[in-house]
């Protein structure tokens, strides 16, 4: 089966490299590091190395006059990972993401050099949310898990894999699909979510209005079925510019936001509430059988202090089980304890660089910012507060190079194009005579 796979999109990168790059990019989520084609590489690995080596040779020239958006904070944090792939200990893992996630952000980013490329990007995200998340439905419904099977069918012996057994606020269990914990599938879900939301709402790119509430009604239930808070406290902040948007506010867009917040409410809304609630509040928290804000604390202390042990390099990726005899950092799920603990203030600072510098980039050189300042703050909230195994920073460079390409091929809607537009409405002639 895996070698199947591989000969499938080994073929696409072959036939047409710039689109296998485009159609492959979303199914990183689907194969897990701990599926490996040979011994040592994992297919995502292999496939990774083969395009990034692929493009380089045959547009190096290209990719070295071509400005490319975030490419210090790339640069840093690939120095990062030499650095932490090399102390305390030598780390394949580590070593291997310099291909995996940024140099392969960097070929997605660059492969998207026209409207038909854009299109074949949002697409294939499209068709894999439909999948994970009708997949997500059926798991929920009938107990089975199609694409996990697969996925173990083809993954090494130790491959985590959440059992989410959990029951919370009325859903029986969590659902995971094709994601290693039900948090990712629910991250995943909002971040599709919110991207289709502004395809649909503030640019041009035509989505047919029945795939958008497809998936859109699909997308929102994997958010709920996953039972997760972080993915919806993500949710609530990516939305904020939806609200403050003059674009958004057109009648037909107020309708049907209203129509999506009252079905949303009628088939979830206890549930919603007692989510959020569980986020502040250390009772319902206990409810929710999730870490509070008490418990946090504790893993911060914990986290100081095993820290302290190893500063620089931290303990690299060394089980918590080995590290953490007492049990308690099983839930230290935010990123940078995790940081802390496996790659020391070394690989601290760098991530905190990369994400800073991908921040500035964004206030420098886009002229539609708010979208995508909401979207990458959401980010690193969602990371703050917890863990996403098996999903990267590539999952949100794919989603933030999408929308820096919407706005480069003047898809998106700006204040400026539609005065433009009106301007030529009304007055055509004076606008000809006055361009001659």
């Amino acid at each position: 089966m895996i070698y199947v796979l591989f000969i499938i999109f080994f073929s696409i990168l072959t036939y047409d490299l710039r689109k296998g790059i485009l159609l492959y990019a979303p199914f990183k989520l689907f194969f897990l590091s701990g599926i490996k084609l040979f011994e040592s590489f994992s297919f995502d690995v292999v496939i990774s190395i083969l395009a990034v080596s692929m493009y380089f040779i045959k547009n190096y020239e290209h990719l070295r006059k071509t400005k490319t958006p975030w490419i210090y904070a790339i640069l840093i944090v690939i120095i990062i990972s030499i650095i932490n792939g090399i102390f305390p200990e030598k780390n394949g893992y580590v070593l291997w993401s310099i291909f995996t996630v940024y140099m392969y952000a960097v070929i997605y980013f660059d492969s998207m050099n026209s409207k038909d490329n854009l299109k074949i990007a949002v697409y294939s995200i499209i068709l894999f949310a439909l999948i994970m998340c009708i997949n997500g439905v059926i798991e929920y419904v009938m107990g089975i898990n199609f694409l996990r099977e697969i996925q173990q069918s083809m993954a090494t012996e130790g491959t985590y894999f959440s059992e989410n057994s959990l029951e919370r606020f009325g859903i029986t269990h969590r659902v995971c699909s094709c994601i290693p914990h039900a948090i990712g599938y629910g991250t995943v879900c909002v971040c599709f979510l919110y991207l289709i939301l502004y395809i649909r709402y503030n640019t041009n790119m035509q989505l047919s209005l029945f795939l958008t509430i497809l998936s859109l009604s699909l997308l929102f239930s994997g958010i709920v079925l996953s039972a997760s808070r972080s993915p919806l406290l993500g949710l609530a902040i990516m939305l904020i510019p939806f609200f403050i948007s003059k674009n958004i506010l057109k009648i037909k867009n107020i309708i049907l936001f209203s129509l999506l917040i009252i079905v949303a409410y009628y088939y979830a809304g206890e549930f919603l509430v007692k989510m959020f609630l569980s986020i502040v509040d250390e009772n319902t928290a206990m409810e929710a059988s999730g870490s509070g804000i008490e418990m946090r604390q504790s893993q911060y202390e914990l986290t100081m202090m095993i820290w302290s042990q190893n500063p620089i390099f931290g303990h690299g990726q060394i089980a918590l089980e080995q590290i953490d005899k007492t049990g308690m950092l099983r839930g230290a799920e935010s990123l940078w304890f995790q940081l802390l603990l496996r790659r020391g203030i070394v690989g601290f600072v760098g991530f905190a660089l990369f994400y800073f510098l991908v921040f500035r980039d964004i206030i420098r050189t886009q002229k539609e910012r708010k979208f995508k300042l909401f979207f990458w703050i959401s980010w690193i909230v969602i990371n703050t507060v917890t863990s996403l195994p098996g999903i990267t920073d590539f999952f949100a460079l794919m989603i933030l190079g999408i929308l820096y390409k919407l706005e480069e091929f003047e898809s998106v809607n700006t204040g400026i194009v539609k005065k433009m537009q009106a301007l030529l409405q009304r007055n055509p002639r004076k606008w000809q005579y006055s361009n001659q």
